[in-house]
């Protein structure tokens, strides 16, 4: 059975992604599946690496976090925000 056969809507308290998103083909798809997985008092803690990070800036295509073709992506901050909002995260400060 894969993830996205699971019945595990309203299940989990919290999730967390530590370096994960950048990794997801279709990240959009996931938040919004982890929002369902979510109770509704439910909290996502998510760390990609920071593409507003000023190691992209001084190392360019040399940074470790590029890690092509492993990395997908890398969201800026603004980024990262809109995605979570859009899959219907509430975004603490």
């Amino acid at each position: 059975m894969t993830a996205e056969q699971q019945p595990w809507e309203g299940t989990f308290d919290h999730i967390t992604l530590v370096h994960v998103l950048e990794h997801v083909p279709n990240p959009l798809d996931l938040l919004a599946r982890l929002f369902a997985w979510l109770k509704p008092v439910g909290t996502l803690f998510v760390e990609p690496p920071n593409a507003d990070a000023t190691g992209p800036a001084i190392l360019d295509q040399y940074w470790r976090g590029l890690e092509a073709p492993r990395h997908f992506a890398l969201p800026t901050r603004g980024a990262l925000t809109g995605a979570l909002e859009h899959a219907g995260f509430a975004i603490a400060r």
